[in-house]
């Protein structure tokens, strides 16, 4: 079951997720006429809790993918929060991070991968398109041979090996929130 609501209304009778004139996938909400990057969403797919304030949070994967030459994979997203990002995912329910780690690679990139590795694991302040704003993320690392093709979904503009030095000089810009707080874990920013 899924309940979408409005996140300017609050009303859920008629929110419709398009394309706008920048590629990107937004929700319009046919009652207030408001076109939003993010809609309030309950999907009982996903597996979620509640921290000690009683504030909801999602269960997810963030993998830092490597190739041979030591380049992490980012993808420029479609979908809010329309930045350069690792490749996230939410955890559904009966699945273990692991099993997110794998599907994710093959839904966002065509990868596939053994052996993820776990690095950490955090609660984060960050905001994902369904409106709910923490995260308990399970960062993975994993590598992949450099000659891999990669296959973007409709999450993704373009996925793109990134020389670390390049992230940290901020070459790609905007970096999303949650990615920068894991890859700061990782490797230093100038």
């Amino acid at each position: 079951m899924k309940l979408v609501k409005c996140i300017n209304c609050n009303k859920g009778e008629s929110i419709e997720e398009i394309i706008n004139n920048k590629g990107q996938i937004v929700y319009k909400c046919n009652l207030c006429g408001k076109v939003s990057p993010q809609a309030i969403s309950l999907d009982s797919r996903l597996k979620f809790d509640l921290t000690p304030q009683g504030e909801l949070y999602h269960f997810s994967v963030g993998l830092i993918v490597r190739n041979d030459e030591n380049d992490i994979l980012m993808a420029h997203r479609r979908q809010y929060d329309f930045s350069w990002s690792l490749i996230f995912g939410h955890i559904h329910n009966g699945e273990t991070p692991k099993d997110t780690v794998i599907r994710e690679l093959i839904e966002e990139t065509g990868l596939k991968a053994e052996k993820p590795v776990l690095k950490f694991k955090k609660l984060i302040d960050t905001t994902c398109r369904t409106g709910i704003k923490k995260h308990l993320c399970y960062v993975y690392e994993l590598r992949v041979p450099s000659k891999s093709p990669l296959i973007t979904n409709s999450e993704s503009e373009e996925l793109v090996w990134v020389k670390v030095k390049d992230i940290q000089n901020r070459k790609y810009k905007p970096i999303g929130k949650s990615t920068e707080a894991f890859l700061k874990e990782l490797i230093t920013f100038k």
